[in-house]
């Protein structure tokens, strides 16, 4: 995986591979990317006859008794049993059937209604569904919830439930987060108004250091002065990226952007997103250095470096044009310091990946200087030099 979600996501690995799966309850901070993270790992999953785990992901708190338990019903043979009904269940047997994995991911789960949650223990426990018995070393369980003090009507777990449980703590990295963003691999077509975001983030501070996460608003911590009022999480920025994506393809002007940057990750922070997105409008053009990278003053600043690298890998991660890829590595290797030209590395190498033909001209020459740096753009790299 990537930066430091990798030991959350080898122990998750390793949960999984624990025979009969372990069940996981990742406890996280609203908007702080669970579900979205979860979600990533398991698409990395594959079944022992190479084809993807299926998944399905269950909302805790509007879910009803019947749908774990199953409702009563007579069979062809006379016999009344209780028979599951969700889709998901249907679906997780027929790939037991076959020998294949299936992930739960329960959401909300600290929320769901006590006379949903017993069945719910059963299932997790046992993995019997109705009067049904899935297979425990094919059927993965996680849950996902908030803490108690934030989440909704909440329902503390008592210590014979809780510890039924491996438990995992969740913090969405900012590494990985990006990374994911400006590869469009969450929200596709997305790139532009996401490097706007990373490079505003990392202007604020070194991404490594401790608190930078809510000093940055990256992931503001929800006290008291966010009641009622949005505030900056991996949630509220990716809303942002993906309205600021549609508002710049239709046009929308600078002032109504700002009040709908304000509106996701609340007055300051929006205030001061705006303010940096306006300075950036005044700076280079990304689509005039990709046509003539060689006559382009790069920034002085590091903060205005970074945003501008990322701005051309975010370019050509939209149009996947043979020249605008080969003059964004040409960009790039004129950086002063390498590691403002990093992430914007490994999204152009992650292009490679099912975009063959971003390589008719042969490996771009300073793309490898990049490649001692990272070991994903090292194997990238070393497949095609081969």
């Amino acid at each position: 995986m990537f930066g430091k979600m990798h030991e959350t996501f080898a122990l998750l690995n390793a949960a999984f591979e624990t025979k009969p799966s372990q069940p996981i309850l990742v406890w996280g901070m609203d908007g702080c990317g669970k579900s979205r993270g979860i979600e990533a790992f398991i698409q990395t999953m594959k079944n022992d006859d190479g084809t993807p785990v299926k998944y399905w992901f269950l909302n805790g708190n509007s879910m009803e008794q019947t749908d774990i338990a199953g409702l009563f019903a007579r069979g062809d043979d006379g016999e009344w049993s209780r028979v599951p009904v969700l889709r998901a269940i249907k679906e997780a047997m027929e790939e037991n059937a076959q020998g294949r994995q299936f992930v739960f991911v329960m959401e909300e789960f600290t929320t769901m209604l006590k006379p949903v949650m017993a069945p719910c223990l059963s299932f997790i426990s046992e993995k019997i569904v109705g009067d049904e018995r899935l297979d425990e070393n094919l059927i993965h369980i996680v849950a996902l919830a908030n803490p108690p003090e934030i989440a909704v009507n909440p329902t503390n777990l008592a210590p014979p439930v809780a510890t039924r449980f491996l438990h995992i703590h969740w913090e969405m990295d900012f590494a990985f987060w990006s990374k994911n963003m400006m590869e469009g691999k969450w929200f596709p077509g997305t790139q532009e108004a996401a490097a706007d975001v990373i490079s505003f983030l990392h202007s604020k501070g070194t991404p490594e250091a401790a608190g930078f996460a809510n000093h940055s608003g990256f992931a503001q911590d929800p006290s008291r002065e966010f009641m009622n009022k949005p505030r900056g999480n991996p949630r509220t920025w990716s809303n942002l990226i993906k309205m600021d994506t549609v508002m710049r393809l239709s046009s929308v002007s600078i002032q109504v952007r700002e009040k709908a940057f304000r509106g996701h990750v609340g007055e300051a922070l929006g205030r001061e997103f705006g303010a940096w997105v306006r300075m950036q409008m005044e700076g280079l053009s990304v689509v005039d250095a990709l046509q003539n990278p060689d006559a382009v003053n790069l920034p002085t600043r590091a903060d205005k470096q970074f945003a501008f690298f990322n701005g051309v890998a975010a370019r050509v991660s939209g149009t996947l044009d043979l020249t605008e890829y080969h003059n964004a590595w040409s960009l790039l290797g004129r950086a002063p310091n390498k590691d403002t030209a990093a992430l914007a590395a490994q999204t152009l190498s992650g292009l490679l990946q099912g975009n063959k033909h971003l390589l008719k001209n042969g490996i771009p020459r300073d793309a490898l200087a990049y490649a001692s740096m990272m070991s994903s753009v090292s194997q990238i790299l070393s497949q095609f030099q081969k």
